[in-house]
């Protein structure tokens, strides 16, 4: 009988694109997604909704009916792939992308599509993932109560930031290990995870690498540069930039993505056209966005360093690591306390004061990548997260009346009361 781990090299984690993997890991530092710019814009019909004639034309038999593809999905995925890796040769031939309807389907079906390709006969129960120990509350869940169901033993958290203790935890179960999956920026606690250094782990013991880099787009970072083999992206956020759509994509090998994509359209899990029209549109423009946004994080992040009423500003320096050593434009800080109750008790007076006031520069809702500001609090992100915790979305307007209205709601005396 076949072992899974063979099931799996065979399918697509092979020794063609382990060396094509190192290849771009062994490129020069660059941050510059490559698009083929300027790209061709599809003319809209009169209703605002018909994608061009050009775009919509069936040359091939797969695009005979929506679900099975169209020119513009093919679009969008080749875009995907620019953006992710176009700075390194014959990208396209290795690396190919599929749309979802959500960053979270993008997750679930891969997840889902993997466990294939593990016959229950390889008892699943001794096989592991691990991952991240700061996940987003849904990827959690998945992982959590979810992926047991498939039969898989309970996935293994850990803080993917310490190397050594991934390290330990990959030995002490080694044979054990379906893959690593992780956030390199966490939400919302913004951990970062150096993808390059667990690489050089993850080799060891020859075990696939799935990033989450939602909260880092490629503008910011390329994960593939740095040795991950799947890199899942929430489209819904910085690559739309309006919060009018949902999407995911998934970035992976060509011979993965022949075998996903297939799995993706029986199971009827694809993308609307008018969403991939938006970001066929919208993702080439991801620079002009993250620069507004990066450029008003900045005060906001030197205001809350500032107030006496943060205790602390969860917002990391990555150096070298990113596009100006940025952490994109999501900042969580901690209310000041000297209880966690008391934290907790600021937090919701706070997110309250937002969700009441009327004409204010800040909105309670969830996502980031938008125009406006958006904050939600501890309340919101559940278990895990810290007492007193605030995640604020920077948004594209002047950031003065944010810092302001900031100021006003948390020197109120019930939020600021100690």
């Amino acid at each position: 009988m076949t072992h899974w781990r063979e099931n799996i090299e065979n399918f697509w984690y092979n020794q063609e694109w382990k060396d094509f993997r190192d290849r771009m890991l062994r490129n020069e530092e660059s941050f510059d997604p490559q698009f083929s710019l300027p790209l061709p814009q599809p003319d809209l019909a009169s209703d605002g909704i018909t994608i061009s004639r050009p775009l919509l034309n069936c040359t091939r038999a797969e695009h005979a009916y929506a679900r099975g593809g169209s020119p513009l999905e093919d679009a969008v995925r080749k875009l995907a792939v620019q953006m992710e890796a176009g700075y390194a040769p014959a990208a396209s031939e290795h690396l190919d992308a599929t749309v979802f309807p959500s960053g979270m389907a993008a997750i679930s079906t891969l997840i889902h599509f993997l466990s294939y390709f593990i016959p229950p006969s390889a008892n699943r129960k001794e096989l592991h993932f691990v991952v991240g120990d700061q996940l987003y509350p849904e990827t959690r869940s998945l992982f959590h109560d979810y992926v047991p169901q498939l039969g898989f033993g309970k996935s293994i958290p850990v803080d993917m930031g310490k190397p050594n203790m991934v390290a330990e935890i990959l030995a002490y179960n080694q044979g054990n290990i379906v893959a690593l999956y992780y956030e390199p920026l966490s939400n919302p606690q913004l951990k970062y995870t150096n993808t390059r250094a667990l690489r050089q782990i993850a080799d060891w013991h020859d075990l696939p690498m799935i990033v989450d880099s939602t909260l880092l787009p490629p503008y910011l970072q390329q994960q593939f540069r740095l040795g991950a083999d799947i890199v899942i992206q929430s489209a819904s956020k910085y690559l739309s930039g309006q919060a009018d759509i949902l999407a995911g994509i998934c970035t992976a090998s060509a011979s993965c993505m022949r075998s996903l994509r297939k799995f993706q359209r029986i199971h009827g899990n694809v993308a609307d056209q008018q969403v991939l029209q938006k970001l066929y549109r919208r993702i080439p423009l991801q620079g002009e966005r993250m620069e507004a946004y990066l450029k008003n994080a900045a005060p906001l992040v030197e205001y809350l360093c500032s107030s006496p009423a943060v205790e602390k500003v969860l917002y990391p320096d990555l150096e070298k690591e990113t596009r100006y050593g940025s952490a994109g434009a999501v900042i969580s800080f901690l209310l000041a306390g000297h209880s966690e109750q008391e934290k907790q008790e600021k937090e919701k007076n706070v997110v309250q004061a937002v969700c009441e006031y009327q004409n204010v520069p800040i909105s309670c809702e969830v996502g980031f990548g938008q125009e406006k500001y958006l904050l939600l609090g501890q309340s919101h992100f559940g278990t895990g997260t810290p007492p007193g915790l605030i995640r604020l979305a920077v948004g594209r307007s002047d950031p003065e009346p944010v810092i302001a209205f900031l100021e006003k709601i948390m020197k109120v005396e019930k939020v600021m009361k100690r």
